[in-house]
């Protein structure tokens, strides 16, 4: 009872602890050079650090403290103890690249104040800086602990804590928490340059508390937890991932994920169980991750997910919609990156640019959602619809989408048609996979520009579009174009005009000349007039005005621009 008691004492009265013994002890303990471990609770000293566990005087609830040096050995702690190094920086165990260096294999043990280094470096659980398996009580905290397959891994534990360490160069994962782990706390530890930093997987109920992770290849996995964890004040900056959470069945997704956490220092949004939201920069300042949970009709729009390594996340949720992001620069070896959706379904992805990730969009078992004016470009895939079989054919088989709008669908950068009709829409339809295609792929980006009445005007282009403006007074379009890349030549706009903001026949005007090829009468729906128009390449200013006598056109542009309305977009990356 006492040593369960002892092992619940704070890291800050362990160090103090620690101090106030080694300056009680100093002049007895240094006596001799070999004896340099020195055991609290009889008074002994020993050669080594498993000898002074090993020693029959030796009990449960003794304070064992380690004197500055490097001790090569493979450390067994096999009683519930204190064991305590002099000084973490100085006081080393070195496991001599092989197998575990410290092996827990008692409840209610601490292990503190100490650089564990040099574990073993192969596949095994076993290659790990700190290993325990089914234990309760244990405490390891205020360690450097470097070099190893694995940094830490409580296997089975439960009420058990790690805390105040530093981990870096793990080859596998930092600190692990595994086996239906119950109770347990990783709290204000930093972890660097590890594959995979803060790990728990199939375990409930921990709290993951005030960690830092930089440069690891994953921050934080959650992986089939069966239940779930609470996360706060995680501060997440990492090479590939930030944060990954899977599984099979919905309560591997359910965790308690609130605001004061980060990635690359923006707020995380992970939204559990809800419905009726808008997200969007207005009401979720400086946004940088969003998970959707078992929600239904929630709006995210205008938002820029670039390098927040994780994308966006929807798990068993319905009736949601995506429009205006960017999902761009979330890249590394696994196959998340851009819009991952587990079972979900009836969801609207609009207006989003998805480039340069990992992978474009992936499904596991999510049907019926409906993507358009969407641009995919360059990403390492652009559609994995089968995320339990990337790599079978056909992987359309675990979810089938529909790909377009019935007039307009998305861009895709490998789509390899022609648009022999002069209309920005391919001529055949771009297969994805066996179960998926796009009717109506487009032949360039889709942009999307407000006006000040609240109408939207809707561009297709393969330039380059710098501004766009509409003139409220008489009604007046003008756009600035410019190459794509340098080997442009042709350039073409396919426009979405809503009627109320233009209802006259129009007139479109490329540098004070006529297109080289013009479509007045595209296509037409009562509300919406669409147009068509294309052009020899370079910087071009385009005009579209109502049809107006000759003599009165240039009168018209005068008149016009005092009254603009501006909206300016950047270059498309």
């Amino acid at each position: 009872m006492v040593a369960m008691r002892r092992s619940h004492i704070t890291g800050f009265l362990i160090v103090l602890s620690c101090i106030l013994i080694l300056r009680s002890n100093r002049v007895e303990v240094n006596a001799s050079d070999d004896y340099r471990v020195h055991n609290v609770d009889t008074n002994l000293n020993y050669t080594s650090i498993q000898s002074a566990i090993n020693a029959n005087e030796t009990l449960n609830g003794h304070t064992i403290i380690v004197h500055s040096g490097t001790y090569y050995e493979h450390v067994a702690i096999s009683k519930s103890l204190f064991l305590l190094g002099e000084d973490e920086d100085n006081t080393v165990i070195d496991g001599n690249g092989t197998s575990t260096v410290v092996r827990i294999i008692a409840n209610n043990a601490v292990l503190a104040n100490f650089t564990i280094r040099n574990g073993g470096h192969g596949l095994s659980w076993l290659d790990s800086c700190i290993y325990g398996d089914h234990l309760s009580n244990v405490l390891v905290e205020n360690n450097t602990i470097a070099d190893a397959t694995n940094g830490v891994i409580f296997y089975g534990f439960s009420n058990s804590t790690m805390c105040n360490n530093f981990v870096e160069e793990c080859g596998m994962m930092g600190l692990h928490l595994d086996g239906n782990s119950i109770e347990c706390k990783i709290i204000n530890n930093n972890v660097a340059h590890c594959l995979e930093g803060i790990v728990l997987e199939g375990s409930a109920g921990n709290i993951v508390e005030g960690n830092s992770m930089l440069h690891n290849n994953a921050s934080m996995v959650f992986l089939a937890c069966t239940g779930s964890n609470l996360l706060r004040r995680n501060n997440m900056t990492s090479d590939s991932y930030n944060l990954i959470v899977w599984g099979t069945t919905l309560e591997s997704f359910i965790q308690n994920v609130d605001t004061s956490n980060s990635v690359n220092n923006k707020t995380i949004y992970y939204k559990t169980n809800s419905n009726n939201l808008l997200l969007d920069p207005s009401n979720c300042p400086n946004l940088g991750y969003v998970a959707l949970v078992n929600c239904t009709d929630v709006r995210v729009r205008d938002a820029d997910f670039s390098f927040n390594r994780d994308g966006l996340l929807l798990a068993q949720s319905t009736n949601c919609s995506l429009s205006n992001l960017t999902l761009s620069g979330n890249h590394g070896p696994l196959l998340h990156g851009g819009l991952t959706f587990f079972k979900s379904s009836s969801n609207l992805i609009s207006g989003t640019k998805v480039y340069n990730n990992g992978a474009g969009v992936c499904f596991h078992q999510s049907n019926g959602n409906l993507f358009y004016h969407n641009s995919f470009v360059d990403n390492d895939r652009q559609v994995i619809s089968n995320l339990n079989s990337p790599f079978s054919a056909p992987s359309g088989a675990d979810s089938t989408n529909k790909w377009d709008n019935d007039l307009e669908g998305n861009y895709w950068s490998n789509y390899a048609g022609v648009d022999l009709d002069h209309d920005g829409i391919g001529d055949s339809w771009h297969e994805i996979d066996s179960n998926n295609d796009d009717r109506y792929p487009l032949m360039g980006m889709f942009y999307s520009f407000n006006t000040s009445s609240g109408y939207h005007v809707s561009v297709i282009s393969n330039s380059t579009v710098e501004d766009f403006e509409y003139f409220d007074s008489n009604g007046t379009i003008k756009i600035h174009v410019s190459n794509t890349t340098v080997a442009q030549t042709f350039g073409f706009v396919r426009i979405c005009i809503p009627r109320t903001l233009m209802n006259d026949t129009y007139h479109v005007i490329i540098d004070d000349a006529e297109p080289y090829y013009v479509n007045y009468t595209l296509y037409d729906n009562r509300s919406h007039r669409w147009i068509y128009f294309n052009y020899q390449h370079s910087r071009l200013e385009i005009i579209i005005i109502p049809e107006f006598p000759p003599l009165l056109l240039p009168l018209f542009i005068v008149t016009a621009l005092p009254a603009a309305t501006v909206v300016r977009r950047k270059r498309n990356s």
